[in-house]
């Protein structure tokens, strides 16, 4: 009995709190509410689906760290139990911290990758350079040209840093957003490093397309 009960066995939160629920018939009743929108069950079981998957097509693997940098609407637990779904680990942060709180947070922990809100996301940008270990940040809610004109900017940050592969991951991501003024790379003084690398001319000549 005893052997039996300590026998390590593979175990997902997901099973018991969003997945049993919907195997007992319990789909279509409310899991969560915000003042705009309601999840159920269901929606839950299906959207953490997504995003698990999601997550491990960016590059993600277990037990690493995702921020959560958002407000408690139902995107929230999309994306915690999501990451949890992935067996990734969920790290939800406090919208009200300041820029180096939330340097040392994420230096800390060593996260990987960050879900923020658009609206919140601007206050990472001057710390994104001390954050070696954040190589993807995603973007919640804001139009396309909000996420074009924020990929742009760090594009700009990281060029600025001497990290040259990430500042065209982010280049290439506010050209796929359809970001108007990305011959403004050609003119500020902060990509004069980066207008040196071939991959940059490479990548200028591709001229991705907007992603709809």
């Amino acid at each position: 009995m005893l052997e039996d009960l300590l026998q390590r066995r593979p175990y997902n939160a997901v099973t018991d709190l969003i997945d049993a629920p919907v195997e007992r018939g319990l789909g279509g009743k409310t899991a969560f509410i915000d003042a705009d929108r309601t999840l159920t069950y269901g929606d839950l079981q299906a959207r953490s689906c997504q995003f698990a998957s999601a997550l491990l097509d960016i590059g993600l693997r277990g037990e690493e760290r995702l921020a959560l940098l958002l407000y408690d609407t139902v995107d929230f637990p999309m994306a915690f139990w999501g990451s949890v779904r992935a067996g990734i680990v969920a790290l939800p942060l406090n919208t009200l911290l300041n820029t180096e709180q939330y340097a040392y947070i994420l230096a800390d922990s060593r996260a990987s990758a960050i879900v923020a809100l658009a609206s919140l996301a601007k206050t990472l940008q001057p710390i994104l350079d001390r954050l070696p270990r954040l190589r993807t940040i995603i973007l919640v809610g804001g139009s396309a040209d909000d996420r074009a004109a924020f990929a742009f900017m760090v594009a700009k940050m990281y060029a600025q840093a001497g990290d040259l592969d990430n500042s065209l991951v982010y280049l290439r991501k506010a050209m796929e957003d359809g970001y108007k003024n990305i011959n403004q790379v050609y003119k500020d003084n902060e990509f004069a490093t980066l207008r040196t690398d071939p991959r940059f001319t490479e990548l200028m000549a591709q001229q991705p397309k907007a992603i709809q």
